[in-house]
């Protein structure tokens, strides 16, 4: 299997209720239709898992995952509901490939908006008033000049319109996620915060080298997290490429740039083929014993990335509950 990698001061007053098949926010009547994200953003929270692999155990194709978003609409919203049982009070919606350029070659540039607002409408539905929905930015798969062929205006153009489509159809914030370029990642932001007055997450991806923690493109944990910061994010952080063990490391190399909320999304574990399918090597008994550290070197929104399930995320809710 594969896997992609308006402030208005009202709290969310939130009491954790736990049954066999939830754990669910009870909201105060007076507040249920007006949610800060931003004055959540200042305790933890606990984020989503894979939307990738949970599609691909259900059959779903690899090359454009956007589509089951109006093609299978009830198996997305699913997946979506399992996470917010499991506890996580972050989703997001099922646009990692959701740009113009990505959908592009897949054929399905055309049906973007439709995508879209779809994503957007599903995470909605089963958030309920239990979770807060980020509409899911990943990289275009082009890189900006000198590297590839497109200015960096394109690009922001580009975000920049992904962005609105999706908050114009009601999401509570950005996570701008797996990005192996800072220049790509710095556009994204600023598209971002063009678009819409929401909040902005900026994650990078990076792989463990002799030199340390770099991006595919050699730059450190703290210059990306530099230039995502003076682009405007609002949180900053790292998923997909790493297990927890090195994740906690790299969040330790963004909590020494970043004073604000810090995300971290690992990989559960390492891949590995077995039977000609790639699978990840920690199951979530194992991945959630270990979310702690992530805690410990400054990660406030901890979720999983590629191979993670809602067990993973079940699991690791209650380790972290534990650890308070």
């Amino acid at each position: 299997m594969l896997d992609d990698p308006g402030g208005m001061g009202i709290y969310w007053h939130i009491e954790y209720t736990r049954t066999p098949e939830r754990i669910g926010p009870i909201f105060r009547e007076e507040d249920r239709t007006l949610t800060d994200l931003r004055s959540a953003l200042a305790a933890r929270l606990i984020a989503d898992g894979a939307m990738g692999t949970q599609l691909q155990a259900l059959g779903g194709a690899v090359d454009c995952p956007e589509m089951w978003n109006v093609e299978r609409s009830d198996a997305v919203r699913d997946i979506h509901r399992r996470y917010v049982d499991a506890g996580a009070r972050i989703i997001l919606t099922n646009t990692f490939g959701g740009s113009e350029w990505k959908l592009a070659r897949a054929g399905h540039a055309a049906d973007q908006e439709s995508l879209c607002r779809a994503a957007a409408e599903n995470a909605l539905e089963a958030a309920g008033d239990r979770a807060f929905v980020l509409a899911d930015v990943g990289p275009t798969g082009e890189l900006p000049q000198p590297y590839g062929t497109h200015a960096v205006d394109e690009f922001e153009s580009v975000f920049a319109r992904q962005v609105e489509l999706l908050a114009s159809a009601g999401v509570h914030g950005v996570l701008i996620e797996t990005m192996a370029s800072s220049a790509e990642a710095a556009a994204a932001v600023r598209a971002a915060k063009r678009a819409c007055d929401l909040p902005v997450v900026a994650s990078l991806t990076y792989s463990a080298g002799r030199q340390g923690y770099r991006t595919m493109m050699g730059e450190t944990v703290g210059q990306c997290t530099e230039a995502v910061l003076e682009a405007g994010a609002d949180v900053v952080g790292s998923n997909c490429g790493l297990g927890i063990g090195q994740m906690a490391d790299v969040i330790r190399e963004v909590r020494a740039v970043a004073q604000g909320p810090v995300l971290a999304k690992p990989n559960a574990g390492q891949p590995k083929l077995v039977d000609g399918e790639t699978v990840f090597d920690e199951d979530a008994d194992t991945w959630a014993r270990r979310t702690p550290g992530l805690a410990e070197a400054g990660a406030t929104i901890i979720g999983g990335c590629c191979g993670t399930t809602p067990d993973h995320i079940a699991r690791a809710a209650d380790m972290l509950e534990e650890t308070d």
